[in-house]
């Protein structure tokens, strides 16, 4: 506690302080420190009953002979339910299971049991063990041709432990191991995961179509057969996509390759299209290549496809979440980290969850993808006036044809745009050189259509 309190008053803050001390072994969280901070605070009823269950469970659990040595009694010997029932019968009728517990836990009592102990050999029920696929050849004329599995057990302090390895017939060499302290599936399939990306990582060819993983055929810890088949299929390392979806908080997405430039660069280019400049000089100037503004211009028909006026501070801007990322990987806290952009906690909590980029398997914040996540989800599908107003779209698609007539059937000539190189793009556009301009069609169409 005066370690907390020698550092905030160099000016760090709790959290910060506490999420150091957690990370070199000790654990305290600020809410604790805050309610030991508290003058003439009240202990709690738990801790004083729990405090007088330990000394009774103590005094139960050893006694001091006639040459002053503690020795453990039988009663020391209970479980959790016979010291709770002893304890009542004798000291505590009000003693609860659970402060019980808690005290035995505290003194590193544990009750004797009397279970059976842990079946390593279990048959099928019909007698028929696993085939052997190689019928006792183990040899193979190259390596990665045939891979022989099998695992055993051996009883250790804390239980039994279950160990899987995977060895080449080959290179007479095991290629990978596990260990676990269950007989579930996992035990079996993670070391072939890791055998098989262990190799590819090495560089060293494997062909699919003749890999074999045979089992070795035994009567070891339940091993009847039910998995104990050739496998002729690709796996794949790290975690399933339950598991991602879960960590993430969303589905799988499709990438999209590399995020696009942020909107204020694209602000920026057309504010400078406007200004009077061209396409390349444009783009340029707002710190993009020359074919991205040509680009730009062309899909939007010379038109600015976003509003030029600025946001509005109820969203986190590009800056921000770049400041988001450094204050993250100087391990910040999320409170740290609203305190200094002065937005609200649940703010920054919800951008790190939702934002974050989980290619890598686990969440990993970045400014551009949390960009272009944010972006992404901003859009909105709304019905375009072209599709929602036939007249309207027949007005439009006449005059960027070209094919423009007046009331008498007339053709009416397009707008004279001379022909200048690369200014309509690629060959393919230049039958646009004779059409209406987006700009012209949209200045005079609410006058020239009538109401509808």
């Amino acid at each position: 506690m005066g370690f907390i309190d020698t550092m905030r008053a160099e000016g760090h803050a709790v959290e910060s302080v506490c999420a150091v001390l957690r990370e070199q072994g000790c654990q305290i969280a600020a809410r604790t420190y805050r309610s030991w901070k508290r003058a003439h605070r009240p202990v709690a009823a738990r801790t004083m009953s729990d405090a007088r269950v330990v000394d009774a469970v103590r005094d139960i659990a050893w006694r001091t002979d006639q040459h002053g040595r503690r020795k453990l009694t039988p009663e020391g010997l209970y479980g959790r339910r016979k010291m709770t029932a002893y304890l009542r019968r004798t000291a505590m009728p009000e003693a609860s299971a659970g402060a019980v517990d808690r005290g035995m836990r505290m003194l590193g009592l544990v009750g004797v049991r009397r279970d059976k102990g842990i079946r390593t050999t279990i048959p099928a029920k019909d007698g028929i063990r696993a085939g052997d696929l190689l019928d006792r050849d183990f040899s193979a004329p190259a390596p990665n041709l045939v891979w022989v599995t099998d695992f055993t057990y051996c009883k250790t302090w804390a239980g039994f432990v279950y160990v899987a390895f995977i060895v080449d017939v080959y290179a007479q060499r095991i290629v990978a191991w596990h260990a676990s302290a269950s007989k579930a599936t996992d035990l079996v399939m993670i070391p072939l995961r890791m055998a098989l990306w262990q190799r590819d990582r090495e560089g060293t060819p494997r062909l699919r179509a003749s890999l074999s993983i045979t089992p070795m055929p035994g009567r070891k810890a339940d091993s009847i057969g039910r998995r104990n088949t050739s496998m002729v299929r690709e796996l794949m390392m790290g975690r399933s996509v339950v598991q991602r979806t879960n960590m993430a908080g969303r589905k799988p997405m499709r990438s999209p390759g590399r995020p696009p430039p942020v909107r204020q660069v694209e602000r920026a280019f057309w504010r400078r299209v406007a200004e009077g400049l061209s396409s390349e000089q444009a783009a340029v100037a707002s710190g993009v290549s020359g074919p991205v503004g040509s680009r730009w211009f062309r899909h939007g028909g010379g038109m600015p496809t976003l509003s030029l006026a600025e946001p509005s501070g109820r969203f986190l801007s590009f800056a921000e979440r770049e400041e988001i990322a450094l204050l993250r990987v100087q391990q910040l806290g999320v409170r740290d980290i609203a305190r200094q952009l002065r937005r609200s906690p649940s703010t920054i909590s919800r951008e790190l969850r939702r934002n974050a980029a989980t290619r890598s398997g686990q969440l990993a914040y970045r400014s551009s993808v949390a960009q272009w996540h944010a972006e992404r989800r901003a859009c909105r599908p709304k019905v375009a006036k072209l599709a929602a107003d036939d007249r309207l779209r027949e007005y439009v698609q006449d005059r960027l044809s070209g094919a423009v007539s007046d009331a008498e059937g007339r053709p009416i000539p397009g707008p004279n745009v001379p022909w200048k190189g690369r200014r309509h793009g690629r060959r393919a556009d230049r039958r646009w050189g004779t059409a209406w301009s987006p700009e012209q069609i949209s200045s005079p169409a609410a006058g020239r259509l009538p109401p509808g």
